[in-house]
């Protein structure tokens, strides 16, 4: 019986999930691996086990792997109101149930942002999704205080929620900074994927 290791990237879960549904056709891990050559062939190996254990995938004959049936959705996709975890992940409701979205699947989306999410996966834990289209941005003015040096300041927001620092984009010389005050900021950009801040004034 598989074991789950590690959580695996869920970037590289979805490019096992997307190569099994393009081949149509059962693989082995060592095909997987030679598929997906920008991933070391470790953490493919210990990717396939997790979502074995997840009952995503299914392993057959000649230790050969293939999609479990009714685990995949290629079409649906979702719409709705994304709710951020302090940790990077987080969860959109749709149709009664929360599609579950890793912190590397957020794209540039952030906390209440109205999204569309492709579901990539079903499992016993649920449904999960990645980030395919930003619809609306849910805040533009963020509160919290004041870190850094006057030439060049960011806010930490009140709500952990909402990914920060927020970098402000305009120096804040004398009396205008003091670090550890109260600010409210309005943002002026948002990421653009889930490894960027926004910016603000």
């Amino acid at each position: 019986m598989a074991k789950r290791s590690d959580v695996p990237s869920p970037r590289l879960s979805h490019a096992i999930l997307d190569l099994l549904r393009g081949q149509g056709r059962p693989l082995h891990g060592s095909e997987v691996a030679k598929q997906l050559q920008g991933y070391r062939r470790r953490a493919v190996s210990e990717a396939l086990e997790a979502l074995l254990f997840d009952g995503v995938i299914i392993l057959g004959a000649g230790r050969q792997y293939r999609l479990a049936p009714g685990a995949i959705s290629t079409e649906e996709h979702v719409e709705g109101i994304l709710s951020a975890h302090p940790r990077g992940f987080g969860f959109v409701r749709a149709n009664g149930d929360d599609v579950f979205v890793p912190a590397d699947a957020m794209a540039g989306a952030m906390h209440r942002d109205v999204v569309k999410v492709r579901v990539v996966a079903r499992s016993s834990r649920g449904r999960e999704g990645e980030v395919v289209e930003i619809v609306a941005r849910g805040i533009s003015r963020v509160a919290g205080l004041l870190r850094g040096k006057p030439a060049s300041p960011w806010l930490e927001p009140d709500d952990a929620r909402i990914r920060g620092p927020i970098e402000v984009t305009e120096a804040l010389e004398g009396p205008a900074f003091r670090a550890g005050a109260a600010a409210v900021i309005t943002v002026t950009r948002y990421p653009q994927d889930h490894r960027e801040n926004a910016q603000g004034q």
